[in-house]
């Protein structure tokens, strides 16, 4: 089967370049809201395309751009721009927004004429006035087209690895209370033969956001805590700079603290995290949530903005700590892996478990992945842990994600049906974006009207998504060993979608 329709990648004129990145993980997991005057921009640039005016594409040139910018072309110029980019775009719709850096701002877009998802890059200067010097263009997804005539879920998705040249896909549906349908193919490690299986295990990255969520909501029912705990109830107000005073465990699992993101770790900032503590995931996890709270100034006024923040998750598993008397990876044993059976899963990269499991795998281009060491990543997810790392096989994945979906149609099991909901449920006075953000869930529109929840994640070398469409009982999870597998998903979730939802 030929799952491949070709088309060319060329550059736009007037300064703007069509790239070939991937969409980050953290863009497609979340949408920030309009208050920052660089996403702003932002959505206004993709309103200015979206009007059949040019006039109005320039008067968005003339507030937004940098005067140098400017000056490097004419009127008409521009005008031709905004001509060609309506023909190869089309309308755009938004799908997120953030804030990348201090210098670089991205919106997702699904783009009609292009037949898929289409990233915008800003580039800008720190201040938060700074008009905007580069506007760039990345296809998210390849150009790759699943024909409809797959007869099951195995061979659907041992096509998808001889077209994609990813290592392993694993993939599993859950309706009905129960997995309707799991299958897994490809190789454990890029040079080798050895076959994935259902059984192996995979990398959750950043869905684990949603799993800390989920121990939050237990000690939650058990009073070890609140959601409206703060962060002095905690810790000594004192060490916590002032700004972060009324800060609450949601705000933490809602990416609404005004912590920054934590997105670029250097090696001198890891060996700075380990100081004192280089092997106790408890104490470099203490250390460095210490350092945060007393030196880090919020990005934002807490409360008032939204920036999805690895800090912010790893506060909030200190905290449960603290609360609990009990270290992160036991909470998570405890309340969720042992009640729901998930004997698969557990904290740290698969191969620590044993050789045996799937490697995962670097590299933007499939021809030239390179299996990852695990102690590249090793000390970064110790501390990081809450907001990512976790590891399972599809089934148990497929456990979890069964967990919250019985819980939106009202079937409790190890949490009361309205505690899920809760975790689903964008908190009060939620900015309006694109895409709401409630407990490391997603909240996207799709074609039929419905809401998906989702949330995905891959620290480079992984990647996993859980995406579930509470209004008709289904749901989705996807795993692959390679970070680049990330650029494939859209063309897989259609297949998927077209199959088990649309019709």
């Amino acid at each position: 089967m030929n799952y491949y329709s070709s088309r060319s990648i060329y550059a736009l004129v007037m300064g703007l370049a069509l790239l070939t990145q991937p969409v980050t993980s953290q863009l497609r997991a979340q949408a920030a809201p309009k208050v920052d005057t660089h996403e702003l921009r932002a959505t206004a640039f993709v309103n200015a395309l979206n009007q059949d005016d040019p006039m109005q594409y320039e008067a968005f040139m003339q507030e937004h751009r940098a005067t140098s910018v400017l000056n490097s072309s004419t009127t008409n110029e521009r005008a031709d721009s905004f001509v060609s980019l309506k023909n190869d775009l089309g309308s755009l719709g938004v799908m997120g927004v953030m804030r990348v850096s201090d210098t670089e701002t991205r919106v997702l877009v699904e783009s009609k004429n292009m037949g898929g998802e289409l990233e915008i890059i800003f580039g800008h200067e720190p201040d938060t006035e700074a008009k905007l010097t580069t506007i760039q263009f990345a296809p998210s997804t390849p150009d790759l087209v699943v024909p409809d005539d797959w007869q099951s879920l195995q061979e659907l998705l041992d096509g998808y690895v001889g077209v994609t040249q990813i290592p392993a896909w694993a993939v599993a549906v859950v309706s009905n209370g129960v997995i309707v349908d799991v299958a897994a193919a490809g190789v454990k490690q890029v040079g080798k033969d050895e076959p994935i299986t259902i059984e192996d295990r995979f990398h959750w990255g950043s869905v684990t956001k949603s799993l800390t969520a989920t121990v939050a909501a237990s000690l939650v029912e058990k009073g070890k805590i609140t959601w409206d705990t703060k962060i002095t109830d905690l810790f000594e107000a004192k060490r916590v700079k002032q700004e972060y005073h009324n800060v609450t465990l949601s705000d933490m699992l809602n990416h609404r603290s005004g912590l920054p993101g934590y997105d670029d770790f250097e090696e001198e900032f890891m060996l700075q995290m380990q100081q004192g503590h280089p092997t106790d995931p408890v104490a470099q996890r203490a250390y460095w949530v210490e350092q945060m709270l007393a030196q880090d100034a919020p990005i934002y006024t807490p409360g008032q903005g939204h920036r999805y923040s690895n800090g912010g998750y790893v506060v909030a598993g200190r905290m449960l700590e603290l609360a609990s008397g009990k270290p992160w990876e036991q909470l998570v044993s405890e309340h969720i892996f042992i009640p729901l059976k998930m004997q698969s899963a557990g904290t740290g990269w698969p191969q620590s478990v044993g050789k045996m499991q799937p490697a995962g795998h670097f590299g933007m281009d499939t021809q030239e992945l390179e299996v990852a060491p695990v102690s590249v990543m090793t000390d970064l997810v110790r501390v990081l842990a809450p907001a990512g790392n976790v590891h399972s096989s599809i089934t148990d994945f497929a456990q979890y994600s069964l967990l919250h979906l019985n819980g939106l149609k009202g079937d409790g099991t190890i949490l009361k049906p309205a505690t899920i909901k809760h975790l689903h449920q964008p908190p009060a006075g939620e900015l309006i974006r694109p895409e709401p953000y409630s407990f490391g869930w997603g909240h996207t529109p799709l074609p039929n009207g419905q809401t998906m929840q989702w949330h995905n994640g891959g620290a480079g070398s992984f990647y996993a998504e859980a995406r579930l469409v509470p209004e008709q009982d289904i749901g989705f999870v996807i795993m692959a060993n390679a970070g680049v597998a990330e650029r494939f998903i859209g063309p897989l979730w259609q297949a998927l979608y077209k199959r088990y939802v649309q019709d």
